[in-house]
């Protein structure tokens, strides 16, 4: 397992750090670390999470990510690249 960190850009809505750290909770992920601040944006915050995972599960977690309400995109940052997934249109 390695850490990893991702970038995840939300509505700012009441509803949506539940989400995203439900979806962890259920795929038995410990979150190292949580930051919520606000995006350039307006009406949106980014969510930065560390976690510690292999890569084919964290690959996994990542596209479930992208499809949870109020998500916009998912970036995996760190360890030398930045890979972002699309929101589909």
């Amino acid at each position: 397992m390695s850490k990893h960190t991702l970038s995840v850009l939300v509505e700012d809505k009441p509803s949506a750090l539940t989400r995203v750290t439900a979806l962890f909770s259920r795929r038995g992920f410990n979150i190292d670390s949580l930051v919520v601040v606000p995006a350039e944006t307006a009406g949106l915050s980014r969510v930065t999470l560390v976690v510690d995972a292999d890569d084919t599960p964290l690959e996994q977690v990542t596209k479930q990510l992208d499809k949870l309400i109020n998500v916009l995109s998912v970036t995996e940052v760190g360890r030398g690249r930045a890979e972002s997934v699309p929101s589909p249109a």
